[in-house]
């Protein structure tokens, strides 16, 4: 016990050095752990005959909640450097609790997005960390949390302990660890890339989009989960995506009004 208890401790400060998958036993016992450490009178037993099922009762309840585990444990064999986030987040939804979002500001889940200028002039942005990227966007560096996308500010970072060079290299790398597969569909030469993630504007910024050797492109990114590209060759392609983006500037319907340029590994 005071093992288990002591592995979860250190997975909220440094998750699992080594990744190391569970067994279900374990991981049911990790679970247990972690709900006495948030309410020591609750009561908590492995149900009879399921590996990753606990029977919790929470104080002054007479009925008590069933916990299956099986999503949990599927999560933590998916991404067993999160385990301690998934065993809390289970444990808190046993309990009745909110999560601890804090606990998701790691640095493994440090990314980057593109976002408006604009945004960033906001009194209220005012320490978020962020860099110049083409033309009416900026380089954003964000917490992906399991449920939200929260700015990383200047706090953030000291308690990351990452100066902004290190910040931007790490959520270069954690970007394509985390995006997942890109939707892509393309109309009248347009293609439309999104992600589940929310994570879709990510790779704009990051190294390698825009690179020598690759084929010359217009970007638009509409709104804060996709982006618009044509080929530069597409003629047909380029107008039409002008024509777009000219009618919804007038009506303010994108998030940009301005439309990128890859040309050459360059933007412009």
């Amino acid at each position: 016990m005071r093992f288990l208890l002591l592995l979860i401790a250190s997975v909220f400060v440094t998750g699992f050095a080594t990744a190391q998958e569970l067994t279900r036993e374990k991981f049911r016992q990790a679970y247990m752990d972690r709900v006495l450490e948030l309410e020591p009178a609750a009561t908590v037993k492995p149900a009879a005959g399921d590996p990753l099922a606990v029977d919790v009762t929470r104080p002054g309840d007479e009925a008590s909640y069933m916990a299956f585990l099986d999503n949990a444990y599927r999560d933590h064999l998916n991404a067993p450097e999160e385990t301690g986030l998934i065993i809390d987040r289970h444990a808190r939804i046993a309990l009745g609790l909110s999560p601890d979002t804090r606990a998701e500001v790691t640095p493994a889940r440090l990314v980057v997005l593109a976002r408006p200028a604009q945004m960033m002039r906001d009194p209220k942005a005012a320490t978020v960390v962020h860099r110049p990227f083409a033309g009416d966007l900026v380089e954003v560096l964000v917490i992906d949390g399991q449920d939200t996308i929260g700015y990383a500010t200047s706090d953030t970072l000291n308690d990351l302990g990452l100066d902004r060079d290190a910040a931007f290299a790490l959520a270069h790398k954690n970007l394509f660890l985390r995006i997942g597969p890109l939707d892509e569909v393309t109309e009248m030469g347009i293609t439309t890339t999104g992600a589940a993630t929310d994570l879709a504007t990510g790779p704009l910024v990051a190294p390698g989009f825009c690179a020598a050797g690759k084929e010359d492109v217009l970007v638009l990114v509409p709104d804060r989960n996709s982006f618009w590209s044509a080929p530069v060759s597409n003629a047909s392609a380029v107008e039409l995506l002008r024509t777009i983006v000219r009618g919804m500037a007038r009506t303010g319907d994108t998030m940009s009004e301005t439309i990128l340029e890859c040309r050459g590994g360059v933007w412009r």
